[in-house]
């Protein structure tokens, strides 16, 4: 079975009463095969017998066609009935036995008048074929009380999450032309599905819709940056959303930042797991500069997502300011066992449980299981044997269904389209790294189109420009000596996007360009690149031409005036190429107040 996801939050609310107080009945967990109508005989007659059905519970066993049609039956005659849970229910049967079984249950629901509010069809391989026996379903009024809706492990994989998406969205629309109750739906369980990013956009236009949802679970589906753009502006629309779990899915990049500027419209939330989304370290710190303010926020999650023992040290700091958390998780994060410590200790006093796990104590852990999974892996070949070859003929084409949490169950979908196109801004992140022509011409649209979605490193948009322009001209001084014409053209186009971004005005960016370049005193051991000097002067006196001609950019006199005076306080073993720099300076002001004055005239 599948690790549970489910906290108490959706659980015991809607169904616990009803079970502590007996209104209902529960087969859970019996093994049973219920093929035909004799088979149900004693279900039908507890399900009749039942005064006050308000939940019935099937799970653990296996249903056929026959058996499900008896079922569906009885409930006819029980409008009181509310919750369904019926999770793996569909062991062993044939592809088209499951929708049709599906069908028998909840014409039985609808034809009784029953107003459902919690649904619990997890660890069922219902697929995109088993969608036509459950999306008639949200067609009919008993599905418009829902409140609770549990689709986990279901192998929907893209195709069946656009279908369920259809079904979602329809029945929303149908509850508020038909009048009377309309679908508010509190909790969406839909995790472990495979849907990949195809299947989360189709997806995220239901939550879009929704609006009412207060709960979302959405672990294990593959998705990636572009799906997870997509979500994030749903999750937005959901104003009251406490709980979120987008536990094992890839958020990077573009959709960090969308994920960020959904939570600051979502301040309800209460519970939040990004565990295992690849945040790194820049990622999960701009998502906890971004939720920091929550005062309702007592469950965090950012377990491995490697996050260094620096930006750990520095999420501790900030969220030592929370009045509101109780529980955080940074387990499997490379901080070492000083920084696990360090860590824990930062938070010990502010929070009911911080868990930091030691890195060494894990992996040992991990290998003692491995070896115990691999043993018992030789020991039921051994076992099984000729039996697997009985089974696969009995099986016939791979029809049969097997047990819900099964990796067979799930049909191979192909690959996911966007899968293979990676995120642009890993690109910058790359080129900045390696700035390199290679890793500038990746960038789809070039470096100025993406500095907004870098503001989670918190460099400033016209720092970001300055640094890949520096920084290639760097790359090639030191690696050939020659700086290619193309770079030359990429340099003074980074130069005129930074004075474009500057906010502060262009004595912002001249500060930052002396940095950059190494002039400045105090940067002399962060930034010393003497021996590329002659490349850069060579490339920054083609842009400051360009400047003259007012070319691709205005920078104003008064720019350049600041860019000449500061080189009073340049580093003194820059005389000789501050000397060449200041000249070309004062012919650029010349050649300007020339061209004023031959305007005027």
């Amino acid at each position: 079975m599948c690790t549970p996801i489910i906290g108490q939050l959706v659980t015991e609310n809607l169904v616990q009463g009803y079970i502590e107080n007996g209104l209902g009945v529960s087969f859970k967990g019996l093994g049973a095969k219920w093929d035909t109508e004799e088979d149900v005989k004693n279900v039908v007659s507890k399900i009749r017998s039942c005064e006050n059905l308000k939940y019935l519970e099937l799970e653990g066993n296996t249903l056929g066609v026959d058996a499900a049609k008896a079922i569906g039956k009885a409930l006819e005659s029980k409008p009181e009935f509310e919750a369904a849970l019926w999770r793996d229910l569909f062991t062993s049967r044939l592809k088209n036995e499951i929708p049709q079984a599906m069908k028998f249950l909840f014409a039985g629901v609808d034809l009784a008048g029953a107003r459902l509010q919690y649904l619990d069809l997890s660890d069922n391989a219902i697929g995109p074929l088993g969608m036509t026996g459950l999306a008639p379903f949200f067609k009919s009024q008993s599905s418009f009380s829902l409140k609770v809706l549990i689709c986990n492990n279901n192998g929907l994989g893209p195709q069946g999450a656009e279908e369920f998406s259809k079904a979602l969205i329809n029945c929303k629309h149908s509850s508020l032309t038909q009048g009377g109750q309309i679908f508010n739906l509190k909790t969406f369980v839909c995790g472990r599905n495979r849907m990949q990013n195809k299947g989360a956009v189709a997806i995220s236009k239901f939550i879009k819709e929704c609006t009412t949802l207060e709960e979302i679970h959405m672990p294990e589906n593959s998705v990636y940056w572009q799906g997870q753009v997509s979500l994030a502006e749903a999750f937005a629309a959901n104003p009251n959303l406490r709980v979120l779990n987008l536990n094992d899915n890839t958020i990077i990049g573009k959709g960090t930042r969308k994920l960020a500027e959904a939570f600051q419209q979502l301040v309800h939330l209460e519970d939040l797991n990004l565990g295992d989304c690849l945040l790194r370290s820049s990622g999960a710190l701009f998502i906890v500069n971004t939720i920091k303010t929550h005062q309702n926020l007592r469950k965090l999650v950012l377990d491995g997502n490697e996050i260094t023992k620096p930006t750990g040290v520095q999420i501790a700091e900030i969220l030592r300011t929370s009045k509101s958390l109780r529980h955080l998780s940074l387990n499997s994060n490379p901080f070492g066992i000083t920084g696990a410590v360090v860590i824990e200790g930062m938070l010990r006093q502010h929070c009911d449980t911080v868990e930091v796990d030691d890195p060494e104590d894990s992996e040992y852990e991990e290998e003692e299981v491995h070896e115990e999974e691999e043993a018992d892996e030789e020991e039921d070949d051994d076992e099984e044997g000729a039996g697997d070859n009985e089974s696969k003929e009995d099986i016939g084409e791979g029809e049969v269904i097997h047990g819900g949490d099964d990796d067979e169950n799930y049909e191979d979908y192909g690959d996911d389209d966007y899968e293979e196109e990676e995120d642009p801004v890993e690109n910058v992140m790359r080129f900045l790294q390696e700035p390199s022509l290679e890793n500038y011409r990746a960038i789809p649209g070039g470096l100025s189109e993406y500095v907004y979605d870098l503001e989670y490193l918190d460099i400033p948009s016209h720092e970001i420009c300055i640094q890949g322009a520096v920084g290639m001209i760097e790359y090639y001084g030191k690696k050939s000596g020659t700086v290619p014409k193309e770079c030359q053209v990429i340099f003074s186009k980074l130069l005129n996007e930074a004075v474009n971004f500057a906010s502060g005005g262009t004595n912002e960016f001249a500060s930052a360009l002396l940095v950059h370049l190494g002039i400045s005193i105090s940067h002399m051991n962060e930034y010393y690149r003497e021996e590329v000097y002659p490349a850069m002067l060579d490339c920054l006196a083609l842009w400051l031409i360009n400047v003259v001609n007012e070319k691709d950019v205005e920078v104003p006199d008064e720019m350049l005036a600041y860019f000449h005076n500061s080189f009073q306080n340049v580093r003194p073993d820059l005389s000789v190429n501050k000397s060449k720099l200041s000249s070309l300076i004062d012919y650029v002001l010349w050649r300007r107040a020339k061209n004023a004055n031959r305007s005027q005239k």
